[in-house]
């Protein structure tokens, strides 16, 4: 993968966005993500998978967070489209990221102290068709313990540190790690959901 030369950051294209070093993003993992895939169509286009569905995720997870949204998702949606031609390629991967850059240290949040960054990749392919897993012996994050549904930069150094296993498993490297709930049961992939077809019907945690 390789990252792409625009970023789009607070409403204006810049080629490295930047944030401070102190701030409260940085230092507890306060920020708020989606990770949007896009594909050349047969045609010569480019599809942007849900994005309507990723901008209305990317709502609910910086509500979590108590951020006060600065753009519609009209508008961030708009963005993303012109992060995209911006970089001139038909097929990648798109992150816009929401964060609090007030430089403050401490877990009191200034609600409209967020930056607003989208990022594109030239990335095609995640996975090959054929994915060797193990289950990990990290679980998924307790429900409980804070919304999961949400998307929130912290949450993920869970998933880092499951992946980190399968790839230093040993002889051989895995591609992905499986990660079981609080309960035992089967929920996720670090980066991926789970699911089964029988009998017609989707199937997943």
């Amino acid at each position: 993968m390789e990252k792409c030369a625009w970023s789009w950051m607070n409403g204006r294209f810049i080629k490295k966005p930047m944030i401070p070093a102190d701030c409260q993003g940085f230092h507890y993992g306060l920020s708020a993500f989606e990770g949007i895939r896009f594909y050349r169509t047969h045609d010569g286009r480019s599809a942007i998978f849900r994005l309507k569905e990723h901008m209305e995720r990317l709502n609910y997870s910086i509500a979590c967070l108590g951020i006060e949204s600065s753009f519609t998702d009209e508008e961030l949606c708009s963005a993303i489209i012109k992060t995209i031609k911006r970089n001139k390629i038909k097929e990648g991967y798109v992150r816009p990221i929401i964060g609090f850059t007030d430089e403050a240290i401490g877990l009191k949040t200034n609600p409209k102290g967020a930056t607003y960054i989208i990022s594109i990749w030239d990335w095609p392919v995640y996975f090959s068709r054929n994915v060797r897993a193990m289950i990990s012996s990290i679980a998924r994050l307790d429900p409980q313990a804070f919304s999961t549904h949400a998307k929130i930069g912290g949450h993920y150094v869970n998933s880092f540190n499951a992946s980190q296993e399968a790839e230093n498993r040993k002889p051989d490297k895995l591609d992905s790690a499986i990660l079981l709930d609080h309960e035992g049961n089967i929920a996720e992939a670090p980066v991926a959901n789970i699911f089964v077809v029988k009998n017609r019907e989707l199937l997943t945690p």
